[in-house]
């Protein structure tokens, strides 16, 4: 799905734009931002055709050997104030992981580690795609996140299972792998978010999966 509502984002889509420019084949977004959240540091991932666009030759050897790189970005610009009588200096501040779009859809059903198919298994918006070539790639790389996600947990599940079930313990083993700390409950309310995405989802494997699709 494409949306850009937020003109807070603008300037900082079209750094990166500037930056990588005909290497540039989307931007995605991701997490917390779709869930409203605004208290923390935006993240973007952004998917490359190669790495020429970097500024070093070890930063290219790097994406390859352990993707993604992620780089900072910020933007200042003078804003009028409430009031229409003056001028404010205002700045936006994002993150963003970049890696070749072809590393991203391998590791979508290829990766042990749940880095990325455990994100991307998740609702993801398409802030900027090159051509409509690409974004039935990322849709792919979409799907391939999903199946991928629950054909790790299944075997771990009972029987007898609900989706609900399903996405809240498997998110909730994902985010244990994190470095950082995450709350008990988190799997439990991303679900809870969006649970017609993920009860949709897991319906559309269950149907894959009887018919003897992949």
């Amino acid at each position: 799905m494409d949306s850009n509502d937020d003109t807070s984002l603008e300037p900082l889509l079209e750094e990166i734009r500037r930056k990588h420019g005909e290497a540039l084949l989307a931007i995605l977004v991701y997490g917390s931002w779709l869930r409203g959240k605004r208290d923390t540091m935006l993240d973007f991932y952004v998917l490359v055709e190669d790495y020429h666009t970097l500024d070093s030759r070890w930063q290219g050897w790097m994406c390859k050997l352990l993707p993604p790189n992620v780089y900072h970005i910020h933007h200042k610009a003078d804003e009028p104030d409430k009031n229409g009588s003056d001028t404010v200096q205002t700045e936006s501040r994002a993150k963003y992981a970049l890696l070749t779009l072809k590393r991203f859809r391998h590791a979508m059903q290829h990766d042990f580690h749940s880095y990325f198919w455990a994100r991307f298994a998740q609702p993801c918006e398409i802030l900027y795609v090159r051509d409509e070539t690409t974004r039935a790639e990322l849709e792919d790389a979409f799907a391939c996140a999903s199946s991928t996600f629950i054909q790790r947990v299944v075997p771990s599940m009972g029987d007898g299972f609900t989706s609900n079930e399903l996405w809240t313990y498997g998110l909730s083993l994902t985010y244990q792998c994190e470095l950082r700390t995450e709350s008990s409950n988190r799997g439990e309310s991303i679900y809870e978010f969006n649970p017609d995405y993920y009860d949709q989802v897991t319906s559309a494997f269950a149907r894959e999966s009887i018919s003897g699709r992949p």
